[in-house]
């Protein structure tokens, strides 16, 4: 992870561990083909939604608060009109309602 998101990351923590509320979060690629020591799309996407929850719970929110780790490789894209646009690796955090 780059710096630049390293630090975003830290700061999104640090809302967040303040919040009572479950949290998802969801790792996303593009839709370019990934084969790199046995890993896919899949595995990609899973892998950066785990070191986001990492990093998370490093700066403060707490194991138990995390609902939901996941990836899904291309199947959201958040510009779906080009799915190998980069801007579809990316990873998305949510706050879940509280019951």
């Amino acid at each position: 992870m780059s710096p630049k998101a390293q630090a975003l990351i830290a700061e999104i923590a640090k809302s967040v561990a303040a919040m009572p509320n479950p949290v998802k979060v969801r790792g996303h690629t593009d839709a370019l083909p990934f084969n790199k020591d046995g890993r896919n799309n899949w595995s990609l996407s899973a892998e950066r939604a785990e070191i986001t929850r990492q990093m998370m719970v490093a700066k403060g929110v707490p194991e138990s608060r995390f609902s939901r780790i996941e990836g899904v490789a291309d199947k959201e894209p958040f510009n779906a009109t080009d799915p190998k646009d980069p801007r579809n690796r990316r990873i998305s955090i949510t706050l879940q309602y509280r019951d």
